[in-house]
């Protein structure tokens, strides 16, 4: 059209006939677009498989405009996100129910590359059908099936590299440090934050611009004043020492896919690693290893056998400190909060003479370790934990044809989950007081001199399980027919879901039980030799007061004989096999 053009223009639009005639799956079933009165928006799989994620929250993001995802924290595991659908339904929220070919599912558990469309169902005329469940909407996500023709092999690899969006330029010269800090505080209080001498912090200034230590100037020198065993001139970069700026991640698909008109097959298989932000000591790594098969046969002209088997494995394993990442409940903050706790870049994480630093000083207001005495981990490296969880689904279903636009659909699924958190702490070895001028000694007389213990780092091992059975069945008859300009659709039947679970969560404080085992067992047992060492008062109360879940037969059975001549590590690795039983 010429622009200015004086005479009227009728633009008429034509109706796109194929995208009316498209399938879209909704409630134990499908529709044609055409024929919907509901509000469903469709999101195809070919869409999704061209994003670089790795889970299908994450590829369902902006997607739809009506679907809102928003992630919880930033851990590599990927499982803290919550959905909505048009916002939230009510004060209290509520989560809509997702479906993953037709069982009740997670969209982490999802692997995108095996997607083949998701329907989001929107209004309560299409989310009826699923009764109170679906009150806040529901999402039903398809996966591929197999197709008629030679099979089709599918290799997709990816490597990608994570890097920090927020700048990460912190003060790490110990002099500007102390001098800014010590600004702030003598406003707020009237004296300085750290009590270092002025002649001291002058030799900081000779190391302002050190990055790296230089031999004419070490870090740490002996503390000529006396006060301390080391004077910490550093100008050390903890954050490049905790965190990693780079963090790479790689993933490989598989699938085949292939059939004839009697049965046809889709096989897929993925591998995912990815690294977290912890490093040194406390480097977290994440495993997904996930399959997934579909089959399905057409036994007579009116009977079909479908079968639909999917495996997740991930495994989160980190070190350092048990509650690192703060996502396990087992704290009220995680490492992420002490992280920030008495410390500063005039410290090293390690003394000249190998010890873990431990107690620097040289704070005014306080005596605290570094980190609030969760520092130690990042160093000392014997400390390990691992989450791990595995999803299991398999669907066998029968399709009958009675007659031409009645079909009855019956299908029974069995979900088994099982959740394992392990969690092993030690106290950190070798640490030295350098307030007190000497390897930390703990209370517990019972350590060895230098490991140090706090209410949250001591000698433990923590085991906690959970697992879910699921039985569901299926069976409804559904109607679909066309009489010329009109449809007519259908569906009765009945569903019943049938959920077990079980968890628990021992404790073993294997140095504890050591400790009173040897001191404590051998007196008693010459004065009741008669007695079993089931009645052995220490096993029957503090054990029980502790959590710990141990075999009687199998203590009872090295305790008479063995248990006193035991070193400590021995023990120690003998209840910790024991817990773990």
């Amino acid at each position: 059209l010429e622009n200015g053009a004086a005479s009227p223009c009728t633009i008429v639009l034509e109706t796109d006939q194929n995208y009316l005639n498209e399938v879209v799956v909704v409630g134990y079933g499908t529709q044609k677009k055409v024929n919907l009165t509901g509000a469903v928006g469709v999101v195809d799989g070919k869409d999704l498989a061209l994003r670089p994620v790795n889970s299908a929250a994450q590829a369902l993001q902006g997607a739809d405009p009506s679907l809102l995802l928003t992630t919880g924290n930033g851990s590599i595991e990927g499982d803290q996100f919550s959905v909505s659908i048009r916002g939230n339904v009510s004060i209290n929220s509520g989560s809509p129910l997702v479906l993953i070919d037709g069982i009740e599912g997670n969209l982490g558990q999802v692997n995108p590359n095996d997607i083949e469309s998701v329907s989001v169902l929107k209004d309560a005329s299409s989310c009826a059908i699923y009764g109170a469940k679906a009150s806040a909407g529901v999402i039903l996500v398809n996966t591929k099936n197999g197709s008629k023709g030679k099979a089709n092999i599918t290799y997709d690899g990816r490597f990608s590299i994570s890097q920090n969006t927020t700048s990460t330029d912190f003060i790490t010269s110990s002099y500007d440090y102390v001098t800014l800090c010590n600004e702030f505080y003598e406003y707020y209080k009237g004296y300085g934050a750290w009590t270092f001498s002025q002649a001291q912090i002058d030799q900081m200034k000779e190391r302002r611009y050190d990055v790296t230590e230089d031999p004419s100037r070490p870090w740490v020198i002996p503390d000529e004043t006396g006060t301390y065993t080391y004077l910490y001139l550093g100008n050390y970069d903890w954050y490049d020492f905790i965190f990693k700026t780079v963090r790479p991640e790689t993933e490989h698909n598989v699938s085949v896919r292939g059939g004839n008109d009697k049965v046809r097959y889709y096989v897929s298989g993925r591998y995912l690693y990815k690294e977290g932000i912890f490093d040194n000591a406390a480097e977290d790594t994440y495993n997904n290893f996930s399959l997934r098969s579909k089959i399905d046969a057409k036994v007579t002209p009116w009977l079909t056998y479908s079968n639909s088997l999917s495996f997740e494995r991930m495994i989160y394993s980190y070190g350092g400190f048990w509650e690192q990442d703060g996502t396990a409940g087992n704290t009220s903050n995680g490492i992420i909060w002490n992280l920030t706790q008495n410390v500063g870049p005039m410290f090293t994480p390690w003394n000249p003479d190998g010890t873990v630093n431990m107690y620097p000083g040289y704070m005014a207001d306080a005596t605290s370790p570094i980190f609030s005495g969760r520092g130690g981990v990042f160093t000392d490296g014997r400390n390990w934990n691992k989450r791990s969880k595995n999803y299991v689904t398999m669907t066998n279903r029968l399709t009958f044809d009675i007659m031409k636009g009645l079909k009855f659909i019956a299908d029974y699924t069995y979900r088994r989950r099982d959740n394992v958190e392990s969690y092993r702490s030690l106290p950190t070895a070798n640490s030295y007081d350098n307030i007190n001028k000497r390897l930390y000694v703990n209370p517990d007389t019972s350590l060895p001199q230098g490991d140090f213990t706090n209410g949250s780092v001591y000698d433990f091992y923590q085991e906690s399980r959970y697992y879910q059975d699921g039985h569901i069945m299926n069976a409804y008859f559904a109607y679909d027919q066309s009489f010329g300009d009109h449809n007519v659709a259908a569906t009765v039947g009945a569903n019943m879901d049938d959920y077990t679970g079980m968890g628990y969560s021992p404790e073993a404080v294997c140095e504890y039980v050591m400790t009173l085992l040897n001191s404590n067992y051998e007196e008693w047992h010459a004065q009741n030799p008669e007695k079993p060492y089931t009645e052995f008062p220490f096993n029957i109360k503090k054990m029980s007061a502790s959590g710990c879940l141990f075999d009687f037969q199998k203590l009872n059975d090295v305790s008479k004989n063995v248990i006193s001549r035991m070193s400590a590590a021995d023990v120690t690795e003998k209840v910790t096999e024991w817990a773990k039983e």
